[in-house]
C-alpha cells in the first residue's frame, strides 16, 4: 500500500516491515490523531472466512488487556477485501533486531528488560488467566526510553485451554518450554521457561540450542542438559549469578522453575542491586530397585509437525504428511459422528458436539474440499433437527431466562454507558457490552421455536424488550459520537483561541514599543495613531473568538487615551512659561534652585549665582518630576502623571502612581519589552556588552533580569 491510501479509517504512513504473516505499516488512526502500527495480512490468508472471523474475535479478546509493558491491539477489520489489525506504535525495535545488530545485550538492560515483560506476563496471568506461549525476542520491542513491551498476543491462550494437552504445538523453536515442544499442559512457568531463552539469547548472544534441523533443536529442549554460556559463546561475559538465574528458569521439569512471577522477580531485582541468587535446596532421591535405565522422551510427531506448518521452516515433504494427517483427523472424526449416529436413542445435543468437533477439525491447513463439504452438510443436517427437537417446552423454557439474564446485563451495561456519557466520557465499551448482549440474546430467541402460540407470544414479548434495549444502546452510541464530535470541535476552538491570543499578545508587544519610542520622541500623535488603527484593525476571525478581539479593543483604546493625557502634560507644561515660577528643581551634578520659566520648550532655573537652561526632553525623570506633578494637579488627577511617565519611559514613578493592578501589570509589561529592545539592539552591535549604561537605568527594576535573559536567549537563536 502506498504512504496517503487508507485502510478502514487508516492512513498509511510509511511500510515498517514485511513478513510471512503481511505487512505492517506506521499509519495515523484518523478518528483518534494518533499513530498506530497496522498489520495488513496477505490475501492468501483471507480466503477461508471462518479462519478470519476467528482471528477478529481473538484480536478483540486481546484488546483487553491494557498495561503499560504490553503493545495492546485495539482495532481489526476488514476493508475491500483486506484484513488488518490495528496496534499500539512503540518507536523503537526488537530484541531480535538488537541482537542481530549488536550481538550481546549487557546484562543489566537484559534484566530490566524481563522485569517489564514478566510484570506484563504476571498482569496477563492474573488479571485474564492468559498464558502467551510465544516469548521471544523477535515479540518484545524496545523504546528509546529503554522500556520493553509485548508484543504479538496472536497464540495467547486461556489458562483453562492451556491445561489441556495441545493437538497443535504452537511457537518458535529456539525458544520452547519443553512440555511445549510435547504438546502437553502448559501454565504460566512455560512462559517462564521462554523468556529465560530469549533472556540467554540475549546476554550469551546465541539461542540456548541449534542444530541443522528444527526437530533437532525442539528435541534439544526436552532432553539435552542447560547449555554452559562459555560453552554457546566463549566470548560472552555472562556473571554467575546471570547463569544460576537462567538454570533455574529453564528447569526441563516446570516445578524446579520459580515459583510464581512474583519469586522471579525478586531474584531478578536482587541481581540488580547486586545480591547473589538463593541456592534452590536439591532433595536426591534413591533410585527404586529393578529401576530401568531412563529413556530418551518420544516427541508426539503430529503437534512437532504442526509446528514445522506454523513456523514456515519445515520441508515440502513434513507439509503433505501433515496434509495428510489434517485430512485423516478429519475423517476419523466424522466416523466418530456417524457411529454415535447408528445408536438406538439420540441426543441430538450431544450429536451437534460430535459434529462441531469434525467441522473445527475440517477447517484446518491441508483439508480438501470434498471432505470439508460432507462435514459441512451433515453438520447442517444433525443442526436441523436439533433444532426441531429444541420446540419442547423445557428448552424455551432455558432460552427465555437465558435471554431475560443477558437483557438485565445488557441494561446494566446501557445504564452504566448513559452515566458515562452525561459525564462527559467518550468510551464506547459499555454501549459495546450492552449491544453484544442484546444479540447474543435475540440469537437465542430466535433458535428456538415455541411448541404452543402462549410460548410463542412470551418469546416475542422478552424479543421485543431486547430488540427496544438494543435500539436504545444504539441511540446512545450515536449520542456518544456526537459527544466525540463537540469535544474535538472544542478541542479545535481552543486551539484557534490559543493561536490567537497569542498573535494579540505579539500584537500588544508591539504596540508597547513603538508607542513608547514615538512618545519619548514627544511624537504623541502618532503613538494615538498606531494605537488607533491597530483597534480598529481588531477583528475576531470566527464569532466565539469576539471577546478576545474586544478586549484587544479596549486595550488599545487605553493605550491611545493614556498617549494622550501625557501629550496633553506635555503641552501644558511647554506653554506654562512662568506659572511654576518658584519650583524647586533639582538637576543631577549641578545643584538645587527655583524655576524662573519655561520657555521654547526648555526651564532656566536660578542655581546660586547661576540661572541653568535646560531642556524639557533632556530631563530625567526625578528632576521633571515636580514639574509633572504641578501640570497634572492642574489636568485634573493622578492619572496625568501615570500616563506622562510611563510614555516617557520612567518605569519608577509610573508603577508608583499606578491606579491598581491593572496598570501595575502594563507598566510591567512595557517596561520588560522596551528593556528587552534596548538590550537586543546593544548586543546587535556587540555580542559581548555589559550593557553597562542600560543597567546604570533600568537596573533596580525587578524586571531588568528577566528582560535581558530574554534579550540574550533570542540574540542566540
Amino acid at each position: 500500500m502506498s504512504p496517503g491510501s487508507t485502510l478502514g479509517g487508516f492512513e498509511i504512513v510509511k511500510l515498517l516491515g514485511e513478513g510471512g504473516m503481511g505487512s505492517v505499516y506506521l499509519s495515523i488512526q484518523k478518528s483518534m490523531q494518533r499513530y498506530v502500527a497496522l498489520k495488513v495480512l496477505p490475501h492468501e490468508m483471507t480466503q477461508d472466512k471462518d479462519a478470519v472471523e476467528q482471528f477478529l474475535r481473538e484480536v478483540k479478546t486481546t484488546g483487553r488487556l491494557q498495561h503499560p509493558n504490553i503493545v495492546t491491539a485495539f482495532d481489526a477489520g476488514e476493508d475491500r477485501g483486506l484484513y488488518y489489525l490495528a496496534i499500539t506504535y512503540v518507536d523503537g525495535e526488537t530484541l531480535e533486531s538488537r541482537i542481530d545488530r549488536e550481538g550481546v545485550v549487557p546484562e543489566k538492560d537484559a534484566f530490566s528488560y524481563v522485569l517489564n515483560i514478566s510484570d506484563a506476563l504476571g498482569y496477563a496471568l492474573e488479571k485474564h488467566k492468559i498464558i502467551h506461549r510465544d516469548i521471544k525476542p523477535g515479540n518484545i520491542m524496545v523504546n528509546s526510553s529503554g522500556e520493553a513491551f509485548l508484543m504479538d498476543l496472536g497464540i495467547a491462550m486461556r489458562l483453562s485451554e492451556a491445561q489441556h494437552s495441545q493437538e497443535q504445538v504452537e511457537g518458535s523453536p529456539f525458544y520452547m518450554s519443553p512440555e511445549q515442544t510435547r504438546g502437553e499442559k502448559m501454565d504460566w512457568r512455560s512462559d517462564l521457561y521462554s523468556l529465560g531463552a530469549s533472556l540467554y539469547h540475549m546476554i550469551v548472544g546465541v539461542p540456548p540450542y541449534d542444530a541443522p534441523q528444527i526437530m533437532k533443536i525442539v528435541e534439544m529442549h526436552s532432553e539435552a542438559p542447560f547449555p554452559e554460556p562459555a560453552t554457546r559463546n566463549p566470548k560472552a561475559k555472562v556473571s554467575e549469578e546471570a547463569t544460576k538465574i537462567l538454570r533455574r528458569m529453564m528447569a526441563k521439569n516446570p516445578s524446579e522453575r520459580f515459583k510464581s512471577w512474583e519469586d522471579f522477580q525478586k531474584a531478578v531485582k536482587g541481581i540488580l542491586k547486586g545480591e547473589k541468587p538463593k541456592k534452590k535446596k536439591q532433595v536426591l532421591k534413591a533410585a527404586p530397585k529393578n529401576a530401568r535405565p531412563h529413556k530418551k522422551t518420544v516427541f508426539p510427531v503430529i503437534p512437532l509437525l504442526n509446528l514445522l506448518l506454523i513456523l514456515g521452516t519445515a520441508s515440502l515433504g513434513s507439509y503433505y504428511w501433515l496434509q495428510s494427517k489434517n485430512e485423516k483427523a478429519t475423517i476419523a472424526a466424522l466416523r466418530l459422528c456417524e457411529d454415535y449416529m447408528r445408536r438406538e436413542k439420540i441426543d441430538y445435543g450431544i450429536a451437534l458436539e460430535y459434529y462441531q468437533a469434525a467441522l473445527a477439525t475440517s477447517k484446518k491447513i491441508g483439508v480438501s474440499g470434498k471432505t470439508r463439504k460432507t462435514v459441512a452438510d451433515s453438520y447442517k443436517a444433525v443442526a436441523t433437527v436439533a433444532q426441531e427437537q429444541a420446540r419442547d417446552k423445557d428448552t424455551c423454557e432455558k432460552a427465555s431466562n437465558d435471554a431475560k439474564g443477558l437483557y438485565s446485563e445488557a441494561t446494566s451495561l446501557y445504564e452504566e454507558g448513559m452515566k458515562m456519557l452525561k459525564s462527559g466520557k467518550t468510551d464506547e465499551g459499555k454501549f459495546d457490552q450492552a449491544e453484544a448482549k442484546c444479540k447474543e440474546a435475540l440469537r437465542i430467541l430466535l433458535s428456538v421455536l415455541a411448541p404452543n402460540p402462549e410460548e410463542q407470544e412470551r418469546i416475542t414479548f422478552i424479543r421485543k424488550k431486547v430488540e427496544g434495549l438494543l435500539q436504545q444502546v444504539t441511540t446512545g452510541r450515536s449520542h456518544l459520537a456526537e459527544n466525540a464530535a463537540k469535544h474535538e470541535q472544542n478541542a479545535k476552538k481552543n486551539k484557534q483561541a490559543a493561536e490567537y491570543k497569542g498573535e494579540l499578545a505579539k500584537q500588544q508587544e508591539r504596540l508597547r514599543l513603538k508607542t513608547l519610542l514615538s512618545a519619548r520622541h514627544k511624537d504623541f500623535l502618532s503613538a494615538v495613531r498606531e494605537a488607533d488603527v491597530a483597534g480598529a484593525a481588531s477583528k475576531a476571525p470566527e464569532d466565539f473568538l469576539k471577546p478576545e478581539a474586544q478586549a484587544f479593543k479596549k486595550w488599545t483604546s487605553g493605550l491611545a487615551s493614556r498617549m494622550e493625557n501625557a501629550q496633553k502634560v506635555w503641552d501644558s507644561m511647554t506653554e506654562s512659561e512662568d506659572k511654576f515660577a518658584g519650583t524647586e528643581i533639582a538637576l543631577a551634578g549641578k545643584g538645587k534652585g527655583p524655576l524662573q520659566k519655561i520657555e521654547d520648550e526648555a526651564a532656566s532655573i536660578k542655581i546660586g549665582e547661576n540661572v541653568e537652561k535646560v531642556k524639557l526632553a533632556d530631563m530625567a525623570g526625578d528632576e521633571i518630576s515636580p514639574l509633572v506633578q504641578k501640570t497634572a494637579e492642574e489636568l485634573g488627577g493622578a492619572k496625568f502623571a501615570f500616563a506622562y511617565f510611563l510614555s516617557s519611559g520612567d518605569f519608577a514613578q509610573a508603577k508608583q502612581l499606578a491606579p491598581d493592578d491593572s496598570a501595575k501589570a502594563e507598566v510591567s509589561a512595557t517596561a520588560t519589552v522596551y528593556i528587552k529592545a534596548r538590550a537586543k539592539a546593544e548586543l546587535a552591535k556587540d555580542k559581548n556588552s555589559t550593557l553597562e549604561k542600560l543597567k546604570k537605568d533600568y537596573g533596580s527594576l525587578p524586571e531588568y533580569d528577566t528582560a535581558i535573559k530574554e534579550a540574550r536567549a533570542q540574540g542566540s537563536d
